[in-house]
């Protein structure tokens, strides 16, 4: 009997790690209602340190980038407005992360591990600068 009892708890564990790894991986893919019907300029799953402390390696942070705004799908997922971006720098111990600087104070850091993060950085900031310049015509008028 006591062998029984064991064997069963590592492959309970094993169990109930593998369910909350495939919860995260499955939450960091649902779609929001904001990007139904919208065209997709940019989407990878990668890792990293995403709102307010949340740190995930691996595939689990899902980045997806839009015409206006920015989507990063975890555990809850987050719409950034390219207005709401102050700047995207390249970051991390090599330099190879890609830092969002944002204005919302409830968030807090966005570093993330993505496949290219210095063609990333210039799409961002062309983003970012259409959407200043938008800004800046709408006062105008």
């Amino acid at each position: 009997m006591e062998n029984v009892v064991l064997f069963s708890f590592p492959v309970l564990f094993a169990a109930g790690v593998l369910s909350l790894l495939s919860y995260v991986f499955w939450a960091s893919t649902r779609k929001l209602p904001i990007e139904q019907n919208k065209e997709l300029i940019h989407g990878e799953r990668c890792g990293g340190l995403a709102g307010a402390g949340m740190r995930f390696k691996g595939p689990f942070v899902r980045l997806a980038i839009y015409k206006d705004f920015l989507v990063l799908g975890h555990l809850q997922s987050v719409v950034l407005n390219f207005s709401e971006i102050e700047s995207v720098e390249s970051g991390g111990m090599w330099g190879t992360a890609l830092c969002i600087n944002h204005t919302r104070k409830n968030l807090g850091a966005i570093q993330l591990s993505v496949s290219n993060h210095e063609r990333l950085k210039a799409l961002l900031t062309h983003l970012i600068e259409q959407a200043r310049q938008a800004q800046g015509h709408a006062r105008d008028s």
